[in-house]
């Protein structure tokens, strides 16, 4: 049995997972440097009971102001007081946020603009709370200010893969804030050059960022700098003893087999070529181009090597019962969102006749996704299979047989 464990998790996992666990009709999310007035929330029940409000956004300002970089962000803040588009709502309907899928895990530095892109799908009921203004703390060194800029852009390519029209990247909607608020500006004309100078430096430190890009743990694998580097790691010598245990482990489950099977996630061929030596049938497939681009390069250097091919984890273009067995390694600890793994499980199970064997991770890093036992059980109820046997693997992980119920 797998023991349901503590883990590191991102900013966005930690609030979906709160979301899930709240037991009230709203939820409210704020950041480490917010300071809530006292009478906010009771305010904000106010809207909800009088207005029926979905969500709520509340206005933002900078304080304390005890640098020039902390009033410049302040007057920026003042002049974009009124751009909804610039901002997400920190009080919002556990309903609706369940609805729109919560935060996008995918993209935690910019969770949210995901929040604000995907309440633009819903015919929501969203307020404003002017008064009172809700105290953020901006820090007060340079260098964190834009270190902070530089991790937002690391997630950004991530982002406009998943999203399009992006409003907080346009540029024109937001100087015709400047234009409407120049009392503002003349007001003050030296914090204003810092402000220019400011956001000047923001967008090239985003900029930046967006050139060194974040591997979400989705797509680590359908990152070209990964394929390349893959083979490479598993020469080390840890490498070759987890490959060493984790075939030996494989095989013994697979038994002696003259049947088909189907291989998730083949990536550069690792597996698959032991498999082709003992003599077994696989059809090799991954979901990434860059993974088995390494791998067609080795059927030139070995043409006994199948021809992979590229799929969707979701939805297999194979019929039912098509293969004896289906076996995927390291593939599920890599699927963060629950939607998702319960659908590549789904579909493993769907094309395979007799076995799927498949791994699951129990201890280890943040990045990965820690399968209790329950998720486990429930996978198996829903697709009326049993656990037949299992094997221990490096890395905190679980080799498990299962066996489909209409097999004998």
């Amino acid at each position: 049995m797998i023991e349901e464990r503590n883990t590191f998790l991102s900013k966005s996992q930690s609030r979906n997972y709160g979301a899930k666990k709240a037991k009230g009709d709203f939820l409210v999310h704020i950041d480490i440097d917010y300071l809530l007035p006292s009478s906010i929330l009771r305010k904000c029940k106010k809207l909800i009971t009088k207005n029926g409000a979905d969500a709520i956004i509340l206005h933002e300002t900078i304080k304390p102001t005890n640098t020039i970089w902390q009033r410049a962000r302040k007057l920026e803040r003042d002049i974009t007081l009124n751009d909804i588009e610039l901002s997400a709502p920190q009080v919002i309907s556990k309903n609706l946020f369940e609805k729109i899928g919560g935060f996008d895990e995918r993209v935690d530095l910019l969770d949210d603009w995901s929040l604000s892109l995907k309440l633009k799908t819903q015919k929501a009921n969203i307020l404003r709370l002017i008064n009172p203004l809700t105290p953020v703390h901006e820090p007060t060194n340079f260098f964190e200010i834009l270190h902070r800029r530089y991790n937002k852009g690391r997630s950004y390519p991530a982002f406009i893969g998943y999203y399009q029209n992006i409003p907080q990247t346009q540029i024109l909607p937001r100087l015709a804030n400047y234009s409407k608020n120049s009392n503002k500006i003349i007001q003050n004309p030296l914090i204003f050059f810092c402000l220019v100078l400011l956001k000047t430096v923001d967008q090239l430190a985003f900029w930046l960022g967006s050139l060194n890009p974040k591997i979400e743990p989705d797509r680590i694998y359908q990152d070209s700098r990964t394929a390349k580097t893959y083979d490479a790691e598993q020469k080390t010598i840890y490498g070759r003893l987890k490959h060493k245990i984790e075939i030996n482990a494989l095989l013994t489950l697979l038994g002696k087999s003259d049947g088909k099977i189907l291989e998730l996630g083949a990536g550069s061929g690792r597996i698959t070529s032991v498999l082709v030596k003992k003599g077994y049938t696989v059809t090799p497939t991954d979901i990434s181009k860059e993974m088995l681009a390494v791998y067609q390069k080795k059927i030139a250097k070995n043409n006994n090597l199948p021809t992979p091919l590229l799929v969707k984890s979701e939805q297999l273009p194979f019929k039912n019962n098509s293969f004896d067995s289906v076996i995927a390694m390291r593939v599920f600890w890599h699927i963060t969102n629950a939607a998702k793994r319960e659908k590549f499980f789904n579909e493993a199970v769907r094309v395979a006749k007799k076995y799927i064997i498949m791994d699951f991770a129990y201890l280890g890093s943040g990045n990965d996704h820690l399968t209790n036992f329950k998720e486990i059980q429930s996978l198996t109820i829903t697709n009326n299979i049993k656990s037949v046997s299992k094997k221990y693997l490096p890395l905190g992980r679980l080799l498990f047989k299962f066996k489909k119920s209409n097999h004998q």
